[in-house]
């Protein structure tokens, strides 16, 4: 069965993004995202490296040791992730799962998509691979061809809109679901109270940051979880499972 309908069954689900600046704040606001009920975070890293990441991950795991707790590794490639990831994590999010289509199978063979496969057909977590995903190639790829083709490499398969903060349209969600049946898919882009019914009517899980901070644009300081914003999520999401 799909991990991820093994850990999460069918409900909608809100993972808080926190894109991480020191120990501190990853575990403050990971204590946001847990006590008013987000069924986990993905821990970011965007203003250091991989391995400050992972000493973040490790000091947000001893808090919350029973918490699912998953990774962004930004700038590391599929075939470098388990260089740094431990495999305790729950999940690994990816922006670009690297899937072939039929052109790259028919002419390369073999891809970093297929080798990541192989890492993780062990591995007890939860792979979120990118696809027709911000800021990579595949962007404008056919939402439902792209969906169709990601379903043998990942658990989730994981869109967003065109930009960060930007929400995709529902027709894209919309051709996904149709392609790809009761696989699970999730949003990372662009999710709010005022899109979020339209998009669960398509997807599984809205993996959340912007919409959930105090500001909406960063004026200054780390960006900081709304409690309020977090449980208004949760209930809403707890509303459309039912």
């Amino acid at each position: 069965m799909n991990k991820y309908r093994v850990a999460f069954g069918s409900k909608k689900t809100l993972l808080a993004v926190v894109h991480c600046e020191d120990v501190e704040h990853s575990i403050r606001n990971t204590r946001l995202a847990k006590e008013n009920g987000a069924h986990g975070v993905f821990l970011i890293n965007h203003n250091f490296g991989p391995k400050e990441l992972m000493e973040n991950y490790r000091a947000v795991r001893t808090e919350f040791p029973d918490y699912w707790i998953g990774i962004n590794l930004l700038g590391v490639s599929l075939k470098n992730i388990f260089d740094y990831a431990t495999r305790h994590v729950n999940g690994i999010w990816t922006d670009n799962a690297g899937v072939p289509d039929e052109e790259w199978k028919r002419t390369r063979g073999k891809c970093q998509a297929d080798d990541f496969l192989k890492e993780t057909s062990n591995w007890p977590g939860i792979y979120f691979g990118g696809t027709a995903f911000k800021y990579t190639h595949q962007v404008n790829d056919d939402p439902a061809t792209a969906a169709e083709n990601a379903m043998a490499y990942m658990d989730v398969i994981t869109t967003s809109g065109s930009g960060t903060g930007s929400a995709p349209m529902v027709d894209k969600l919309k051709a996904m679901r149709k392609a790809v049946g009761n696989f699970p898919i999730a949003n990372a882009s662009g999710n709010s109270l005022e899109n979020a019914i339209d998009f669960c009517e398509h997807v599984d899980c809205l993996i959340t940051a912007s919409s959930l901070l105090k500001t909406k644009v960063r004026t200054y300081g780390p960006d900081e979880f709304d409690p309020d914003k977090i449980y208004q999520m949760v209930r809403l999401l707890e509303q459309l499972s039912d």
